[in-house]
């Protein structure tokens, strides 16, 4: 299982250290000039947490589905799994993930950090295929509150307020 996993999150993790090899050096920036580059190096460690978090009960679910299905041999299972991985509607989802992060940049100044975020990962666990009500709803909530705290008050960077003034 843990072989898996690793395989799904090499990706994503050397993605994760070019933006955090960027962030740092971004922090000499005026923080004018850096407040956006902070805001989204932690929505992509947000979204590389629920990516992790999903690709782990994914990787989790593969496996009993293995267990169950004892006729197919290892060989088949990986193929069909690598085919998987590119079809073309994962390709969408990509596009799709990157239109919602570009629609996030563009209106955080004007609607906020908070109804901004609350969206924008709303709108990307649907992309990514959640249906669960209770994942749609609380995983923003948390996810917004718990980077808000980290920005206004661990890392004392003022947030775009936009037109609600919070």
């Amino acid at each position: 299982m843990l072989k898996a996993y690793l395989k799904k999150m090499i990706l994503p993790t050397v993605v994760m250290v070019w933006a955090f090899t960027y962030y740092l050096e971004c922090l000499n920036y005026k923080l004018k000039s850096r407040r956006m580059i902070v805001i989204v190096f932690f929505m992509m460690l947000g979204l590389y947490v629920i990516n992790g978090i999903t690709d782990f009960f994914e990787v989790r679910k593969e496996i009993k589905n293995k267990k169950a299905e004892a006729t197919e041999t290892e060989e088949k299972a990986e193929k069909k799994s690598l085919v998987e991985r590119f079809k073309k509607s994962s390709v969408l989802r990509m596009v799709a993930i990157f239109a919602i992060l570009i629609l996030y940049v563009l209106v955080l100044d004007t609607a906020g950090f908070i109804i901004t975020t609350l969206v924008c990962s709303e709108l990307v666990l649907l992309v990514m295929g959640e249906r669960k009500w209770y994942v749609l709803v609380f995983m923003p909530i948390v996810l917004v509150a718990v980077l808000y705290l980290i920005f206004r008050f661990g890392l004392k960077v003022p947030l775009p307020k936009g037109f609600i003034n919070f």
